[in-house]
């Protein structure tokens, strides 16, 4: 075997031991603590920010600077890894329900000035988001110290010479890629609107449908709840995913959520959702096409 790929094998192996003992200690990230003590953390001021991470039910804190150096949460920090010591986050929660967390959330600063208060941010995360979140870093520095070597050793081996008409081609086929390429689709993960002063973020696929009525818009969600939204139905055929459909100049609904389907006269459709209420819509007559188009009638 070549020495390059002696060297090179022997690179890789290091980068792979390194990112598993790395992702073997992932859970000393963070401290998991109990609501009671959560609670007590917003209501003396000693949380920088907090994110919800609605499909784990797990709520990430992270402390500010001047709250690490108080002596309880100094010997808890000095226990995580260095890295999430540093940036945060510091702690973890276990969360329920959503909405009675934003409630308790909110009614554990009243004691607070309310220019002290804090929000919290929603994200959804796959099974390793958090273990990037803590130690990304160190992955793009290992991959930065290490994928200059790699690229110039397997590059040293292989020069491959080229001819004018292999380079009048491959300019050819790379401009009919790129003509041929499609726009990137919006991806809308949850869907913002205003409550009072705060702003709810519900995920896209607990949406049943947005309707119109007596000149506002709603949003209406698998658990039956009602949602006031500034948008108009037409503003949001625009911006949506395209699992939503609009069967009504009132109506639009998320595809996903189709229960179930009848015929009506007069080329209707009554189309039956698949929430806790099982809502039911009427289309309108001149949205029937795109309604038969979709269910494939």
């Amino acid at each position: 075997m070549k020495k390059r790929y002696i060297i090179l094998l022997a690179v890789v192996t290091f980068f792979l031991l390194t990112a598993g003992l790395i992702y073997s200690n992932r859970s000393k990230s963070s401290v998991e603590i109990t609501s009671e003590r959560f609670e007590q953390m917003l209501s003396e001021g000693d949380i920088k920010e907090a994110v919800l991470v609605s499909n784990q039910d797990m709520v990430e804190v992270t402390l500010n600077d001047w709250a690490k150096q108080k002596p309880t949460y100094f010997e808890e920090l000095a226990e995580l890894s260095p890295l999430a010591s540093a940036t945060g986050p510091h702690y973890r929660i276990k969360v329920g329900n959503p909405d009675i967390f934003d409630r308790e959330f909110m009614e554990a600063q009243e004691s607070l000035p309310q220019s002290e208060w804090i929000g919290y941010q929603v994200e959804e995360r796959s099974g390793y988001g958090s273990f990037l979140l803590n130690w990304g870093l160190v992955l793009v520095f290992y991959a930065g110290i290490f994928g200059i070597p790699i690229y110039v050793f397997v590059r040293s081996g292989h020069k491959p010479k080229y001819t004018s008409e292999d380079l009048i081609s491959s300019s050819g086929a790379q401009e009919n890629l790129l003509s041929k390429a499609p726009s990137a689709e919006k991806l809308l993960i949850n869907f913002p609107h205003k409550l009072g002063d705060r702003v709810i973020f519900t995920p896209i696929e607990e949406i049943t449908c947005f309707f119109a009525q007596d000149n506002h818009v709603y949003l209406y969600d698998v658990y039956g709840k009602e949602r006031l939204v500034e948008h108009t139905l037409t503003d949001m055929e625009s911006k949506l995913p395209a699992q939503f459909i609009r069967v009504h100049r009132a109506y639009i609904i998320n595809s996903h959520l189709i229960q179930e389907v009848k015929k009506q006269p007069g080329s209707r459709f009554a189309i039956k959702m698949r929430d806790e209420q099982h809502k039911e819509i009427v289309t309108g007559q001149s949205y029937a096409a795109p309604v038969k188009q979709l269910l494939e009638i």
